[in-house]
């Protein structure tokens, strides 16, 4: 065990997702349905792939595409309230792990607007060695592709990788390509479940 790579939103950070998008567009959803149509949405996979890289194009975009009659600036609250603080014990946990000698890596469906914020507001990323962010890296989990960057990029074995993630759909196709990948949703889990494998390879 030599890289830990994880999630972001649910796992590391709070994420207000399904409340925020379901008041901007003015309906509610399932989760899983409220999934497939935020994937299926041109304006968002663009955005969140770097092909369009301006967030007042997207924002227009959006609202175009669900035809929502809010003004851009009500939209734009929205969207950046859809990612929290930090999860509790994020910053000691991680640390700690660091000081183990982990490599620690973040990969994450996002976009340049709530990367920006979560570095200003809460320098989110400063113990991370590698950041996967999707608008960098042009795939969104669950591509096969996103896993298989992360692992040349790491020019590690997929068996020395371990990502955690909270939707299982991204772990299954982390799987796919050889990496050991688990479900969670804080990081005492992350953290519970290294141990637990730590403890598993002395027994």
């Amino acid at each position: 065990m030599k890289h830990i790579v994880t999630d972001m939103g649910g796992v590391i950070i709070d994420l207000y997702w399904i409340e925020s998008i379901q008041k901007a567009i003015g309906k509610t959803y399932e989760l899983d349905e409220l999934v497939q149509l935020w994937h299926k949405c041109k304006s968002t996979r663009e955005y969140e792939t770097g092909k369009q890289k301006d967030f007042d194009e997207f924002i227009r975009q959006f609202l175009s595409e669900f035809k929502i009659t809010i003004t851009q600036e009500e939209m734009k609250q929205y969207f950046m309230g859809v990612v929290g603080a930090p999860k509790d014990g994020f910053f000691e946990i991680f640390s700690g792990l660091k000081k183990k000698g982990y490599i620690l890596s973040v990969l994450s469906n996002t976009n340049p607007a709530h990367v920006n914020f979560l570095t200003e507001k809460y320098d989110l990323f400063r113990l991370f060695d590698h950041k996967f962010f999707s608008h960098e890296i042009g795939y969104l989990k669950p591509q096969k592709e996103a896993y298989e960057y992360v692992v040349t990029s790491l020019k590690a074995k997929p068996s020395d990788i371990f990502f955690f993630d909270d939707a299982n759909v991204n772990v299954k196709a982390a799987v796919s390509v050889g990496i050991n990948a688990f479900q969670v949703t804080s990081p005492q889990e992350i953290y519970s479940t290294i141990f637990n494998l730590r403890k598993g390879e002395y027994n």
